[in-house]
């Protein structure tokens, strides 16, 4: 079925070749995310609908990131699984890793280097640049390895967000060998030891590891580090969310025999979109109150409590997400096109969606200076919020358009040109479509 593209994906360098509904998921983990950090930084105001608060809910639309997670999963495996199940080549690890740095390097880099010359030292202390350990949490910057070294992780706050593409770059160096867990429809096997493996690791982070904890403790530059802290800190590395990625690629791996079997039909889609629908808002009802009432959104609150409260949100923070969101992408792709073309015609999701890394990016800076405007702060957080949703929505969107525009769409044409040259003329959504 032929569908005149959006306004948002005519924005795309080669509209037609993105997956749309895909974009508009996409969009709804970009305002998921703006959402979060609007309401934390308004001072997470309570509202009831009902007499039901709606703090637990919003409090876990941090799970945008999960959902992004997931959609790495989906989309960066599909070529890997396409060639296996054609027999064609699989891309080199070479081409492939040059498509990604073309892809998300500069217009992370621009941001970065934005953000350290405007923020220093009003939100970026001089120490953090201008020193030993400010040098080696630039360079770590520079080369996505962030969050593998605790002096770097969180480490500008104005930029709190970027600890997630350490995650996503080691996603991408160990993808062309973790995805041939998937080949040859083992796609269940490679999600069940995802589970264990994170399971386990999580297990460790938080009762184990102690040679590990106080290596890392006495190894930082001299800096101070708790316990918790440095428990947290592990919990957070990529071992921690294979499940995500892990979804996602058997996602790709299903959809390359939809259609062959009850399971994969469109009326098993609408069933997936259901039970994933209700496991997302049920893990958000039940953890956000955690998050909200027992105050586990603080790392060292959560790390340092070994309470049944503790353990269920410790264990339980990340990995249904990564269910739900998977459920709702498998679901969504195997539904009928009506459905698909419904939910890409959506102006908004899609045009998040497709502004998404541009917006991921730039979102908090805006959104942490225009919370020091005289106009917003107000001291009534029930208010302020609405009025920094409303006002943060259309800066952070000029903003990010701008962006995309400069440096990412020429990005993505560049990155599009590597596999361009290295790859046989195929459908690039494939079995997505």
């Amino acid at each position: 079925m032929t569908v005149r593209p959006t306004f948002a994906e005519r924005l795309l360098p080669n509209p037609g070749k993105n997956v749309p509904y895909l974009d508009a998921i996409r969009g709804i983990a970009v305002l998921f995310i703006l959402i979060r950090h609007t309401w934390g930084l308004s001072g997470e105001p309570n509202y009831t609908v009902m007499g039901h608060s709606l703090s637990p809910i919003i409090a876990m639309m941090s799970s945008g990131v999960d959902l992004f997670f997931v959609l790495s999963g989906v989309l960066l495996s599909a070529r890997f699984l396409r060639a296996d199940a054609s027999g064609h080549p699989a891309p080199t690890f070479g081409e492939y890793m040059k498509a990604r740095l073309l892809r998300i390097g500069p217009p992370y880099w621009v941001v970065l280097l934005i953000v350290l010359v405007i923020y220093t030292p009003s939100m970026i202390p001089n120490d953090r640049i201008w020193s030993s350990y400010g040098a080696f949490m630039a360079l770590a910057h520079l080369t996505f390895t962030q969050s593998l070294f605790i002096v770097s992780f969180g480490a500008y706050m104005v930029v709190a967000p970027f600890w997630t593409l350490t995650v996503e770059m080691v996603f991408y160096l160990i993808l062309p060998v973790m995805v041939r867990a998937f080949y040859g429809f083992r796609w269940w096997q490679g999600i069940v030891a995802s589970f264990a493996i994170a399971a386990a690791w999580l297990y460790a982070c938080k009762f184990s590891m102690d040679p590990l904890v106080n290596f890392i403790r006495t190894h930082a530059f001299g800096l101070a580090y708790s316990e918790p802290g440095v428990r947290f800190f592990l919990a957070h590395q990529i071992i921690g969310y294979l499940p995500h990625f892990a979804v996602g690629c058997g996602i790709s791996a299903i959809l390359q025999h939809k259609g062959r079997g009850s399971l994969v039909s469109a009326k098993a889609g609408i069933v997936y979109v259901c039970i994933g629908a209700a496991v997302l808002i049920g893990s958000m009802a039940v953890l956000g109150r955690f998050h909200v009432m027992q105050g586990f959104g603080n790392p060292e609150t959560l790390l340092a409590s070994s309470t049944r409260g503790a353990m269920i949100y410790y264990f339980l923070e990340s990995m249904p997400f990564a269910v739900a969101y998977g459920l709702i992408i498998l679901g969504v792709s195997l539904s009928p096109d009506v459905v698909k073309i419904g939910i890409s015609r959506v102006p908004t999701l899609t045009l998040f969606g497709v502004l998404g890394y541009s917006v991921y990016l730039i979102h908090m800076p805006l959104l942490m200076t225009l919370n020091q405007h005289a106009v917003l702060a107000d001291g009534n957080p029930a208010t302020h919020f609405p009025k920094m949703m409303a006002l943060g929505t259309v800066v952070v969107l000029a903003f990010a358009y701008g962006l995309f525009m400069a440096v990412e769409r020429p990005s993505l044409r560049w990155s599009a040109g590597v596999r361009r040259a290295h790859q046989p003329s195929v459908d690039p959504s494939g079995a997505l479509n």
